[in-house]
């Protein structure tokens, strides 16, 4: 049963696309929003062969844009960062050897260097990138629609439409529930109130999160006295009711908390042996279990142990655990401080922008801490926007 919103969702996505298609006023911003149309319809839908559909789309639309810069003579140079990161990537997988798993890894990291090249880095998208976020805000809408229709028609207990897993579709919800603050309607307050409730139908965490941080947002830049109060008092009656309801909706929590746990002392265990280069690029799923027989099981309140004795393959989720295992702490270390660079960028950006990329930003950090998202463009594009706002100068 929920096959069926994972093909009638993409068609409701396509007609968004559409109306923001013909708004946008040049080659390279049309060629964005269908990425993103088919990052949201097609990314992680696992039905028939979308996700195919979508690597090959996204690929696509890579080398049309750099050949369409090429022929104006407009390509920009390439993002220093992306060079620094694929260093380490080269030096862990000489120490480490080259597999099936690392090859995967390496060919997703250059098809996103691709993309963000030929998009990310040029002033002409980001400077008019208003019809962009409004996009995303229109199909949050789409997409919590079908989330609350998909948990009530169907049962399920965490909804996840056109994804393969729930907290990837609260991620998008999340983020554009955060973007409503670029909207001027008046029906701003059903348009989030729909994306909370998409939101809540996903059952996670991590999508309340962003909200948690936009209301926090809200109140740190308010001039308002009442509307810090009357917000604070949201923020404290959401948190309870909230996590009331998540634990009555999330069965196995207490689990999938404890197995996290058991993951960080197995980076731990990585990091002690192999400080400087770690397992290697996209290893870290074939490593764990060498280094999971040495580490104590972990005991539940129940009394259930956890333990990975099961398990073949296992990711870290958390992308600064990865670093740390995969690449080592030197690329750690470097993703620490790019973090805190973007952050203090952050703070300096005019208001204008600073009021959507705020609770943005630290949602999408804070997504990181508990899943891997380094294989997502749009986490690469939030992450180093403040860093790419001030270098261009950019304005929205």
């Amino acid at each position: 049963m929920t096959d069926i919103f994972k093909i009638i969702t993409p068609l409701l996505l396509l007609l968004s696309l559409f109306y923001y298609y013909r708004r946008s006023g040049f080659v390279l911003q049309r060629l964005f929003l269908v990425w993103l149309f088919s990052f949201f319809a097609f990314g992680q839908n696992y039905l028939f062969h979308f996700r195919e559909v979508h690597q090959i789309i996204q690929l696509t639309l890579s080398f049309l844009a750099i050949g369409y810069c090429i022929k104006n003579n407009s390509l920009t140079r390439p993002p220093i960062y992306f060079f620094i990161f694929g260093f380490f990537i080269f030096i862990s997988l000489v120490f480490n050897g080259f597999d099936s798993d690392a090859s995967s890894a390496c060919i997703n990291f250059l098809s996103i260097f691709v993309f963000f090249w030929a998009f990310i880095c040029r002033k002409d998208v980001i400077a008019n990138f208003n019809v962009v976020l409004k996009f995303w805000c229109s199909s949050a809408v789409i997409l919590s629609l079908a989330a609350i229709l998909e948990s009530l028609v169907t049962g399920v207990g965490r909804s996840e439409v056109t994804f393969a897993n729930p907290n990837y579709l609260a991620y998008v919800l999340g983020t554009g529930f955060c973007l409503t603050s670029i909207l001027k309607t008046k029906n701003i307050i059903l348009i989030r109130l729909i994306i909370f409730v998409g939101i809540l139908a996903t059952a996670s965490r991590s999508g309340i999160v962003f909200v948690g941080l936009f209301i926090l947002s809200e109140i740190w830049y308010s001039k308002s006295a009442q509307k810090k109060l009357f917000m604070s008092m949201i923020l404290v009656a959401g948190v309870i009711f909230i996590v009331t309801f998540l634990q009555k909706n999330r069965d196995g929590s207490e689990a999938s908390d404890g197995e996290r746990l058991l993951i960080s002392n197995i980076v731990l265990e990585i990091v002690n042996d192999r400080p400087m280069v770690g397992v290697g690029w996209g290893r870290f799923t074939n490593e764990f279990n060498s280094y999971a027989a040495t580490i104590p099981n972990v005991v539940l309140s129940t009394g259930d142990e956890i333990d990975f004795s099961n398990r073949e393959r296992l990711v870290t989720h958390n992308d600064y655990f990865r670093i740390a295992a995969e690449l080592g702490l030197p690329a750690l270390i470097f993703a620490l401080f790019a973090t805190v660079l973007n952050f203090k960028l952050l703070l300096k950006l005019n208001p204008q922008i600073r009021l959507w990329l705020f609770p943005v930003w630290l949602g999408v950090v804070a997504f990181s801490l508990g899943h891997n998202n380094l294989n997502n463009v749009t986490f690469w594009l939030f992450f180093w926007m403040p860093y790419l706002y001030t270098r261009l100068r950019y304005t929205v």
